[in-house]
Parts: C-alpha cells; sequence; structure tokens
C-alpha cells in the first residue's frame, strides 16, 4: 500500500484506510485520513473520502464538516453538493438536505443520487407526493438496478 501511497497520495491512503475500516481499525483509518487534511487539503477527494468515512462510522456533525470543504473545492459538481445533502440527511436537518439536493439537481437535473436522496428526505418529513415525484423521476431516466430496485421499493412504501 506504501508503493500507491507514493503513485497517489490521496487514493492510496483512502485505500489503506478503508482496509483498517473493514478491519474494524477505526482509529488508524482516521489517522489515514488526518494525514490527508494535512498534506492534501486542497484535494477534493481527500474531504469527500474523509466525510463518507464520518458518515459510516455514525459522524454525522463531521462528515457535514468535510463536505462543505468539498463543496468549497468542487462548486461546479452535482455530486459535491449531494454529498453534503447526505450528510445533512444523516444529521436530520431535511431541510438544509434537500436544499443541498435541490443545488445538485440544478446542476445535473438527472443527477440519480440527488433524485433518490431528495425522494428520501421529502419521506422522512411526511411528504408524500413529493417523495413520489422524486421517485418515479428515478425511474424516468432508466437507472441502473440499483436506483431501480431502491427507486420502486421507496414507491411501495409510501403507497
Amino acid at each position: 500500500m506504501d508503493e500507491a501511497i507514493k503513485l497517489d497520495e490521496v487514493q492510496g491512503r483512502s485505500v489503506k484506510a478503508n482496509f483498517f475500516e473493514r478491519a474494524k481499525k477505526n482509529d488508524e483509518a482516521e489517522r489515514e485520513y488526518k494525514a490527508l487534511v494535512v498534506s492534501k487539503p486542497e484535494d477534493w477527494r481527500t474531504w469527500k473520502n474523509y466525510g463518507y468515512f464520518h458518515m459510516r462510522a455514525g459522524h454525522p456533525d463531521d462528515a457535514v464538516k468535510c463536505f462543505q470543504k468539498y463543496t468549497e473545492l468542487r462548486p461546479d459538481t452535482a455530486d459535491s453538493f449531494n454529498s453534503l445533502g447526505e450528510g445533512f440527511l444523516k444529521k436530520g436537518d431535511t431541510d438544509q438536505a434537500i436544499n443541498m439536493f435541490r443545488k445538485a439537481l440544478e446542476l445535473d437535473k438527472n443527477f440519480l443520487s440527488s433524485l433518490q436522496n431528495m425522494g428520501e428526505a421529502y419521506q422522512v418529513k411526511g411528504q408524500k407526493k413529493e417523495a413520489k415525484e422524486m421517485y418515479l423521476a428515478v425511474l424516468a431516466n432508466n437507472p441502473p438496478d440499483f436506483y431501480r430496485e431502491a427507486a420502486e421499493k421507496k414507491l411501495k412504501e409510501i403507497e
């Protein structure tokens, strides 16, 4: 893994962190991400990967902070706003989540993750009509099986 770090530090350390995480060694995994924050703070991948680590670890506040930095570095991508929206949704701030998913969809109106996530946010808020519209929008985009199955399942939940 150290050779991979020499070739691409962000990718190499992220792979190493994932290895530690799967081995249930979150402290070691977090050390890898912290090393990236110090050495590669201007690489958006650092913040995206660290943010999802925090999501998996159950630290939504820290995830949001990482995704805010990701969005600051990459305001031109739907993915950055979608990730930030996921952080807010995990944190329980559905209004902020919906705002971020909306920004993602302004950049890419067919971004499947944001369509699906916005549906989930509306569902959490009890807005079944809006949730249904989002899930139907996912299906209208001829999505891969993962998104199709998730949207179909969610539609059944709200019917």
